[in-house]
């Protein structure tokens, strides 16, 4: 029992605590031993046992750590600990006239010499013991590992001596007889023996232990074996120790990606360096394996795979964009590696993985390799090519190596001598038109592939200068990277270093190793079409289209499919229905969402290049022909336009619906439970399932006035004010982009100029603005674009109107001298003047406006969101009838 009432009469020595001791109550004990029991082993007065224990005062931390115990038969004994919340609770009195023992604990119970306080054995306790449920599983194993589960303390009264012969002995053997028994189990004697022990169990115990001390005498030899072999001297002879943390960044995307659990984590020592040059020492036959494996003072990153590929490292140390830091560290391995046996012209290299039984097997057969740590069961080898590779090998490689020992100094030399490799831009145009590629992922090719370990820290280096790479961009750069994958990333940078690299210091050199790359790009990758690099940027910018578009609407195609194959209607499996875009073959592909309709980036771009565009331009000719090919899609009676809000259950009650004869394509699983298979029922303009209510537009229809107008009447009847609004709106997109069209088709806008240019537009309304306002004809322009677009920045109207930033600024200050806008500055606007009226702000993509464009350009506007015909507020008609209709109604309200 546990006791904190103090001793019981009869145990006098349990007096007062000593001075600088006080009695640790919730540690002591007291037990009466039953009749008849055998002697306690911790010691009894009578048929009393237990043990006082006393912790020093005062202490400091989570509990004592210092401690003296007293058993109730006199003896005593002091413990300490460097670890909190140990538990002694007893001393132990060994047979045979052993000496007496502390013991701590119940989860796993330490026996601790009562003379030293050395840790003599330890063994597991009860599963249940207190605390065993947070920590037994942690408890470090040791001697006694194998013994147990040991009772609770309380039982211990009653353990006693198996063989009192065998404790005899064990207590009388002498250094002769335990030399004599270690000497055995090193020479491999599967049970060795000490004199006078008979009884099994604990035969088996000295020879468990015998052989455990063997153990750790054969691993201090080698250890110390070890030790002595890195104190011998150096194995590499490093010209500058370029710690892991700073070289193994420098060379992100050329080595092995490892990732999650057990991945390496460079250190602050050289050891990749240091591996390299002693892997390669031993390749040479200087050094033997153990030697090459205790080289290195931090576990290296797999660096093998660079053999045949150092060119890539060498070219990111030769381009100027690279970091000086890492420049450094890479020059450091570049001197390392020149001197290797794998930098030698003519020889032949083999790399791969294997299993490390492989490996040794290999080895032991005489094969020379050299090989780093286990990753997933399998080890990187770098071996002779001539040589067999290890048994079941994977991913191996062979590499013949370039005249690397001659070609990285006379680099290095260069680089000391001339500095950097500034990537001139006509090396990024002759990749980019080689390639297909954008300006910016041609640069960073060049610049060789930088990326970081962090995300945030790789998309910040991919947008600041001199990349510069919006969103869309950088996803297309980070999937061209991982397409490459390792093998290709080394290969396309390396064919940038020529057999004599002071060419590309030399006129037209640059270029030149941007075709060789931009050959195994294409190889890798393919090439796709040449893509204007200000026509992809101002798509992106002002259109927020990307991807393929600058390619493609030069060429009168859309980048994406738009309709061009039918629509489809397809059950979904909780009933509804959903159009899709048909593919080739009839099947349903992508679903178009009632966000944004399948014609949406199509008609953007040609609305954008019709009016933003010059006339004449490749994009403006490209557009006019994607109309074409818009405009029958537009006309195909087949083609719908999902409405997103409100369904309108009602309509398929009303007279003149029938049931849809288009494609229905049932759902190819079974419904949800409660479901039930939709009806879908048609009028000509309206296409409604009768369930839910989903209503489709077809757009054929519109181009009907009076079918129009009998669905308005019908919207209006069934109080559907919210479809009427979307069906006119739709009709009033689709007639103005055939009016766009129509005008750019026969524009009298000379070629060069822009139809958003009201001096060249309508040059008849630019006069009688100038006279209505009292200003010029340049200020009279300039107003009628504030009054009418969107968006018309400074940079913006500069570029519709070719003004330079001077005449620019002489307009505005007419304007705001003559009254008739108000200077200022606004949040995101790109412009500094105004038209007098309340202000709108939107979120981005889209910039602010004044409030009252909002319905001319058809957007409706929630919060700081808005919905418009396009993917930006562009002109839903063309932009002399915009500057008309603008200027009219200005002079109908002032």
């Amino acid at each position: 029992m546990r006791s904190g009432d103090g001793p019981a009469p009869g145990i006098g020595a349990w007096g007062e605590a000593p001075d600088g001791w006080k009695d640790s109550e919730n540690l002591r004990t007291l037990a009466a031993l039953p009749e008849g029991a055998p002697p306690s082993p911790l010691g009894q007065d009578g048929r009393l046992a237990g043990c006082r224990v006393l912790h020093r005062t005062p202490w400091s931390g989570h509990s004592p750590r210092e401690f003296r115990l007293e058993s109730a038969d006199g003896r005593r004994a002091d413990y300490r600990t460097r670890t909190w919340g140990r538990r002694p609770w007893g001393v132990l009195a060994l047979p045979a006239g052993g000496e007496d023992a502390v013991l701590v604990d119940e989860i796993a119970v330490r026996c601790h010499s009562a003379a030293d306080n050395s840790l003599l054995w330890q063994v597991r306790g009860f599963p249940g013991a207190p605390g065993s449920d947070s920590r037994a599983a942690t408890t470090a194993p040791t001697l006694g590992e194998e013994a147990g589960p040991v009772p609770p303390p309380a039982f211990w009264h009653f353990l006693a001596p198996r063989d009192e012969a065998a404790s005899k002995a064990l207590r009388t053997a002498d250094a002769a007889a335990v030399r004599a028994l270690l000497d055995a189990a090193l020479r491999g004697d599967p049970r060795p023996a000490l004199p006078g022990i008979a009884e099994p169990r604990i035969a088996d115990g000295v020879a468990r232990a015998a052989r455990l001390a063997a153990d750790v005498l054969r691993r201090r030899r080698d250890l110390s074996r070890r030790v002595a072999l890195m104190r011998s001297g150096p194995v590499a002879d490093l010209p500058s120790p370029v710690p892991d943390t700073v070289l193994v960044p420098a060379l992100r995307g050329l080595l092995p990606e490892v990732r999650g659990y057990g991945a390496p984590v460079p250190s602050a020592h050289p050891g990749l360096l240091t591996a390299v040059a002693a892997d390669g020492r031993h390749l040479r036959g200087e050094i033997d394996d153990e030697t090459r494996r205790l080289a290195p003072p931090a576990q290296p990153a797999e660096w093998a795979v660079l053999v045949g590929a150092v060119g890539a490292a060498a070219w990111r140390a030769a381009v100027a964009h690279t970091d000086p830091e890492e420049r450094a560290a890479l020059a450091a391995l570049l001197e390392v590696w020149s001197r290797q046996p794998f930098a030698e012209p003519g020889t032949a290299w083999r790399t791969g993985r294997a299993r490390a039984e492989a490996v040794e097997a290999c080895r032991a057969a005489g094969g020379t390799l050299a090989s780093g740590a286990p990753r997933g069961g399998l080890v990187r080898f770098l071996q002779p090519a001539s040589g067999p590779a290890p048994a079941g090998a994977e991913e191996c490689r062979t590499a013949e190596a370039a005249d690397d020992a001659r070609r990285l100094p006379r680099l290095l030399a260069l680089l000391a001598e001339r500095g950097p490799l500034a990537v001139p831009e006509e090396a990024v145009e002759a990749f980019c038109r080689r390639t297909g590629t954008r300006r910016s992922i041609g640069l960073l090719v060049l610049a060789g592939l930088p990326a970081r370990e962090r995300h945030d820290d790789h998309r910040a280096l991919l947008r600041k200068a001199p990349y510069r790479l919006t969103g869309p961009l950088l996803q297309e750069y980070d999937g061209l990277v991982h397409r490459l994958g390792e093998d290709g990333r080394r290969a396309l940078l390396a064919a940038g270093l020529p057999d004599d690299p002071a060419e590309l210091w030399e006129p037209g050199g640059m270029t030149g190793a941007a075709g060789r790359m931009a050959e195994v790009w294409a190889a890798l990758l393919g090439a796709a079409e040449y893509a204007d690099e200000e026509l992809a940027e101002a798509l992106e910018a002002e259109a927020g289209l990307g991807g393929g578009w600058a390619r493609a609407l030069p060429a009168g195609r859309a980048s994406g499919a738009f309709g061009q194959h039918g629509f489809v209607l397809a059950v979904q499996p909780s009933g509804r229905v959903r159009v899709h875009l048909a593919r080739e073959d009839g099947t349903p592909g992508e679903w178009v969402s009632g966000t944004a309709a399948a014609h949406t980036a199509a008609a953007t771009a040609i609305v954008w290049a019709l009016t933003e565009r010059p006339v004449g331009s490749p994009a403006a000719a490209g557009a006019l022909r994607l109309y074409g090919r818009l405009r029958a899609v537009l006309d195909d009676p087949g083609t719908l336009v999902p409405v997103l809000y409100p369904p309108a259950p009602a309509l398929a009650g009303a007279p003149g619906f029938a049931p849809y004869e288009g494609p229905l394509l049932p759902c190819p699983q079974p419904l949800d439970e409660g479901a039930e298979e939709p009806r879908v029922l048609d009028d000509g303009l309206f296409v409604v399932e009768t369930g839910a209510g989903t209503v489709f537009v077809r757009t054929a229809a519109l181009a009907d006035p009076e079918r129009v107008e009998r669905a308005a009447r019908l919207c209006t009847e069934l109080r559907l004010d919210h479809l009427r609004g979307r069906l006119l709106e739709l009709r009033d997109e689709l007639d103005g982009l055939a009016r766009i069209a129509a005008r750019a088709a026969a524009t009298p806008v000379p070629a060069g100029g822009c139809e958003n240019d009201p001096a060249r537009s309508a040059p008849d309304l630019v006069a009688e603005v100038a006279r209505t306002l009292g200003t010029g004809a340049d200020a009279a322009a300039l107003y009628l674009q504030l009054l009418a677009l969107a968006r018309p920045t400074d940079r913006g109207v500069r570029r519709w109107n070719g003004w330079t930033a001077a005449r620019h600024k002489a307009a505005q200050a007419e304007l705001v001298a003559a009254g008739a806008v108000v200077a200022g500055s606004r949040a995101r606007a790109g412009r500094s003047v105004f038209v007098p009226g309340e202000w709108t702000d939107l979120k981005s993509p889209h910039l602010p406006l004044e409030t009252a464009k909002t319905g001319p350009h058809l957007a409706r506007v929630y919060g700081k969101g808005v919905h418009s015909p396009y993917l930006r507020l562009l002109a839903p008609l063309p932009p002399h009838e915009l500057f008309a209709r603008a200027w009219e109604a200005s002079r109908t309200a002032s």
